[in-house]
């Protein structure tokens, strides 16, 4: 998701339907990806920032007292609290409902027998395991769109969740979030309403 940047100038697009009628829902197997890459790239920078300012101390003959970083650079910050609270800002900018991804319970139930069964998003073969948080996800936000009777548009580059998107009757598939948002401008609008489940 563009690097998993929430300052992505296309993601903070998504504000416009706080107050509208349409409602921004994300998978919490898609927020726990996102903040484990964020705190992922944060503990990085750290590192090389640390690893920086060490080979400038010993290269100017620097004291650790001269070469402190402000505290503002956050060097001995959790890289982890830092992702959980970029991500609830924006999450809450945006007005997002996050889905949880095994309530109720028979949601496991559905994952496994599609598992069992190789439906998407699984698929045959040794790579299979690794489609579980998709699936979870899927399920989830499926089992949402029915409990609220509406469609959902899935906005994913994954096969996966556009073969699953193709049987499913609540989840509508979409490739980039920019196709996503011009079926809301004047143009795209009357597709989107007509695609409702119960639109006349």
């Amino acid at each position: 998701m563009y690097g998993c940047n929430l300052d992505y100038p296309l993601l903070g697009k998504l504000d416009q339907f706080k107050s509208g009628n349409t409602s921004i829902v994300l998978s919490e197997i898609v927020k726990n990806e996102v903040q484990a890459h964020i705190a992922r790239d944060a503990a990085e920078s750290q590192r090389a920032l640390k690893s920086a300012l060490s080979a400038h101390r010993k290269r100017w003959k620097l004291t650790n007292e001269d070469a402190t970083p402000p505290v503002t650079l956050k060097i001995d910050g959790n890289p982890s609290e830092a992702a959980k609270e970029q991500f609830e800002v924006y999450a809450e900018n945006i007005g997002a409902e996050i889905v949880a991804a095994s309530n109720p319970a028979d949601i496991p139930i559905e994952v496994l027998r599609r598992y069992f069964e190789v439906e998407p998003p699984f698929e045959a073969g040794d790579k299979k395991k690794h489609e579980f948080p998709d699936a979870f996800a899927l399920v989830s936000l499926e089992a949402w769109a029915a409990r609220h009777d509406t469609l959902l548009l899935c906005v994913s580059g994954d096969k996966g969740w556009r073969d699953f998107a193709d049987k499913s009757p609540r989840l509508v598939w979409i490739q980039g979030l920019d196709g996503a948002l011009s079926l809301f401008n004047d143009s795209g609008r009357p597709f989107a309403e007509d695609t409702r489940p119960n639109a006349e």
